[in-house]
């Protein structure tokens, strides 16, 4: 249940807005909510986003699910320093893939992955360290696969894929954690 209070901004592609809108247009949201058509991989959208959330002092957390493996290395940099020169802008939680992960999505999608929009499929090897020199510092992290169990909707084979990382050793068991998930940032 969220407050009543609290303004929600959902920023999407026009394209997107317009069919959320469609399949929703009957709810009624709970707390304030605005909606803004915007494509963040350009930067006077983005800039123009950024003097909006910049209006309300308030802090703010910016939540970034399933957008940066459809931007570029310099898109990603562009949007990081964006958000961390917002005064009112403390958190940012965003999903992350490694590099392994984004190499078994291309093996296993092939060219269907370019079809959803997905060229250059950012990863960086570093995981939420690459956001540092932008600002951002990871304040927690949720491995994917591990709360796929938690919330009871894990992949299928998952259980063996579980069962075979008890065997792994401890940097591996961590390693593993870190090759997709979600991470909460908070501004340097």
């Amino acid at each position: 249940a969220l407050p009543p209070g609290l303004l929600w901004i959902e920023a999407d592609l026009p394209e997107i807005s317009a069919y959320i809108e469609s399949k929703i247009a009957s709810e009624k949201p709970v707390c304030r909510l605005e909606r803004v058509s915007c494509d963040l991989a350009d930067s006077q959208q983005l800039q123009k986003l950024i003097e909006k959330l910049e209006a309300d002092p308030r802090p703010t957390l910016v939540l970034t699910e399933g957008l940066l493996i459809y931007l570029k290395d310099s898109e990603v940099v562009r949007l990081a320093q964006a958000l961390s020169s917002a005064k009112s802008i403390r958190l940012w939680m965003t999903d992350l893939l490694s590099p392994q992960i984004m190499q078994m999505l291309r093996r296993g999608y092939g060219n269907g992955l370019n079809s959803t929009g997905i060229h250059s499929g950012f990863a960086p090897a570093e995981g939420a360290k690459f956001f540092e020199r932008y600002g951002w510092k990871e304040r927690e992290w949720r491995s994917l696969f591990h709360e796929s169990f938690r919330i009871q909707r894990t992949m299928r084979w998952g259980k063996f894929y579980r069962f075979l990382g008890s065997f792994q050793s401890p940097e591996k068991k961590e390693a593993s954690k870190r090759m997709g998930g979600v991470v909460m940032m908070e501004r340097t």
